[in-house]
């Protein structure tokens, strides 16, 4: 165990924050949330056309869960609105193909989809509690000074979550800036259209 800076009281004020805060969105912190977070997110992006169709069209056939599930939701409300004839020619096509088979599962494990609300919530908790204490957000391994991430630690096992070791919150912290290049990569490669 590590040594702190800190009285017990305040390491016991600190923790029982987190644990509040942890309180506040446990129910975010679950893959299926995760993935409900990304598939909404995808539709979002259909919805407002932002998006290119083709790209998550290929994504689905690519066998990326999120992309289908977004797809089913954009093509399932233009149907229920009775707006079929709006519906871009290549999700028409892919409805056909859709009818015929299972909805894509998602692979076993923890994947992107499943741990990045859970990150970006963790290094958010971080964050602000680094910026309410004075305390570091991080610490390394040779440093024994007190870190949000250790105070962090002890609060996710106090809620349950025993995974998240001190090392785990780190990494989620400083990985933070890296959420969109992996969210990228956790995307089927599509080829080079030249």
């Amino acid at each position: 165990m590590r040594i702190t800076d800190v009285s017990d009281a305040d390491a016991k004020a600190i923790v029982d924050r987190i644990c509040n805060m942890i309180d506040t969105v446990r129910e975010r912190l679950t893959s299926e949330e995760g993935r409900r977070h990304l598939e909404q997110g995808l539709y979002d992006l259909l919805h407002k056309g932002t998006l290119p169709m083709a790209q998550v069209i290929a994504w689905a056939q690519g066998g990326n869960p999120a992309a289908e599930r977004a797809l089913r939701l954009y093509i399932a409300e233009h149907i229920d609105q009775d707006r079929y004839d709006e519906l871009p020619t290549q999700a028409r096509g892919y409805l056909v193909g859709l009818t015929l088979r299972p909805l894509l599962p998602y692979p076993p494990g923890h994947t992107l989809a499943d741990t990045s609300v859970r990150d970006i919530i963790v290094a958010v908790i971080v964050r602000l509690m680094a910026a309410s204490t004075g305390l570091a957000p991080t610490r390394s391994r040779s440093t024994t000074a007190p870190s949000v991430a250790y105070f962090a630690s002890l609060a996710f096992r106090k809620k349950g979550y025993n995974r998240l070791k001190e090392r785990w919150v780190n990494q989620i912290y400083w990985d933070q800036a890296k959420i969109a290049a992996r969210l990228e990569a956790f995307m089927p490669q599509l080829p080079s259209p030249l």
